[in-house]
């Protein structure tokens, strides 16, 4: 599997393909642990068996300040993200970085490219959707449902 869709050029109107009905993002939750595993393992190569214990891990950290998301489509798995909240540092720099989420990465299924799936993914990490990501509380409960909105500073995907 190609680790990125090839650049294709806009045309008039530069609008992308129809993003897939149904398009449904949510918190990802243990039962998707095979299907973001195999995913992973197509795009980025390694074993199954790493990818499911990283995503399990991942899950039953439940950390406040970090989000796992996944878009599903025509009932399969479209695409996962995730991001992570960055505070300021005690007496921070001039130049640090605006406080808020920052994606830690994104992949979509070949099937869903260039589609919505990975903007939609990023609107709902980073704050662009009436049901984005709250600012982490400095609880460590876990976070299991978006509360307000949050800014998205910076958007980089795997």
């Amino acid at each position: 599997m190609p680790r990125f869709a090839p650049y294709q050029e806009r045309t008039a109107g530069g609008e992308r393909g129809d993003a897939p009905e149904g398009l449904r993002v949510r918190p990802a939750a243990p039962e998707d642990r095979d299907a973001v595993a195999a995913l992973v393992h197509a795009c980025d190569g390694g074993t199954l068996e790493e990818h499911r214990a990283g995503f399990e891990k991942e899950i039953a950290a439940a950390r406040a300040d970090t989000l796992v998301l996944v878009a599903e489509a025509d009932g399969r798995l479209a695409g996962w993200a995730r991001a992570r909240w960055f505070s300021h540092p005690p007496e921070p720099p001039a130049n640090v970085a605006p406080e808020g989420y920052y994606l830690s990465g994104v992949i979509v299924s070949p099937a869903f490219r260039r589609r919505g799936a990975a903007a939609e993914l990023t609107r709902r990490a980073c704050g662009g959707s009436p049901s984005a990501p709250p600012r982490p509380s400095t609880s460590p409960a876990p976070r299991t449902a978006p509360r307000r909105r949050s800014t998205c500073a910076s958007a980089s995907s795997s």
